[in-house]
C-alpha cells in the first residue's frame, strides 16, 4: 500500500486501527469506488471469533463496506469535507447478505455503488467478492452530517 494514500485515508476517515478498516483504494470510476485488501491473520476479530476457526464477522464485513462508501463520498463530494461534515454516517442497513466466510489471508475485493442523492442522504450499495465470488452485499443509507455532532 502506498504511504500516500494510506495517509489520505487518515486524513479523511474518522476510524482509527485497530478500527480502521481501509488501507487503501484502486480506483474511483464514477460512482463506484473499488478496494484490494488481504485479511491479515493478526487483525483484532480472528482472536475470539473464532478460536481454532477463524472467520471475519458478519458486522466487520458490513464495517468494511461502510467506510469504503465513506472515502467514495469524500471522493464524489469533497466540499462537504471542507464544510466540517461527517460523511458517510450510517442511518440504515436495507439488506444484508453473507453468502460464505471470510478468513486470515483471503484476498478480497470491496466494492460500493452510489445508488441515489437526495440533499445530503445517499442510498448505497456494497459488496465484498474474493476470486470473483460474492461473499456479502449490503445495501445501505447514509448521510453527511455536521461534525459536531459527534463530538460530545
Amino acid at each position: 500500500m502506498s504511504e500516500e494514500k494510506q495517509k489520505e485515508i487518515l486524513d479523511t476517515l474518522y476510524h482509527r486501527p485497530p478500527y480502521l478498516q481501509i488501507e487503501s483504494y484502486e480506483e474511483v470510476q464514477g460512482q463506484t469506488i473499488t478496494v484490494k485488501k488481504t485479511l491479515q491473520p493478526d487483525t483484532f476479530y480472528f482472536k475470539g471469533h473464532f478460536p481454532g476457526a477463524p472467520v471475519v464477522p458478519g458486522a466487520m464485513m458490513c464495517e468494511m463496506i461502510f467506510q469504503t462508501s465513506c472515502l467514495l463520498l469524500t471522493k464524489l463530494y469533497p466540499e462537504d469535507e471542507k464544510k466540517g461534515m461527517a460523511v458517510g454516517v450510517l442511518t440504515k442497513i436495507r439488506e444484508a447478505k453473507f453468502k460464505s466466510f471470510l478468513r486470515p489471508h483471503d484476498s478480497i475485493t470491496i466494492k460500493v455503488k452510489m445508488i441515489a442523492k437526495v440533499g445530503d442522504h445517499f442510498q448505497m450499495e456494497g459488496l465484498i467478492s474474493k476470486s470473483e465470488k460474492t461473499i456479502a452485499l449490503v445495501k445501505f443509507n447514509c448521510a453527511n452530517i455536521d461534525s459536531s455532532t459527534l463530538v460530545h
